[in-house]
């Protein structure tokens, strides 16, 4: 899609745009890991699109744009059950959404970069002995 704000004089109006397709994605994601309908304004009208239907673009998009690696892991019996009573009680589509979702969470907030800095930080602390 055509970045309409490109031409926007203001700066930060200009480099909005990303942050709403991030929004946008995040917002499909929860629908389809809460399985939760999820409201879009169409032709000035609210449409709702089932987590199904989301479920079935996502995987679309997926398979057509990445590929996709099966796992095995070897989690504790309590985390599997908790998964699956998500899944069973309708807060989740399946355990292999809620897994998927939970890896990209612990990656986004343990990127490199991030845990660098804040080893370098407690370092500095540890060397200096500030409070």
């Amino acid at each position: 899609m055509k970045n309409p704000l490109e031409s926007a004089s203001n700066p930060d109006l200009r480099g909005s745009w990303d942050a709403l397709l991030r929004a946008a994605e995040a917002a499909r994601r929860t629908a389809i890991l809460t399985n939760t309908d999820l409201t879009v304004p169409e032709n000035g009208r609210i449409t709702r699109i089932k987590p199904t239907e989301l479920q079935e673009s996502a995987s679309t998009d997926q398979r057509s744009n990445e590929m996709t690696t099966m796992i095995h892991a070897e989690i504790p019996d309590q985390l599997a059950q908790q998964a699956q009573r998500m899944v069973d009680r309708g807060w989740a589509a399946n355990v292999d959404s809620i897994v998927a979702e939970s890896l990209r969470r612990f990656l986004e907030s343990h990127q490199e970069s991030l845990t660098e800095q804040f080893l370098r930080e407690d370092v500095e602390w540890g060397l200096r002995g500030d409070d």
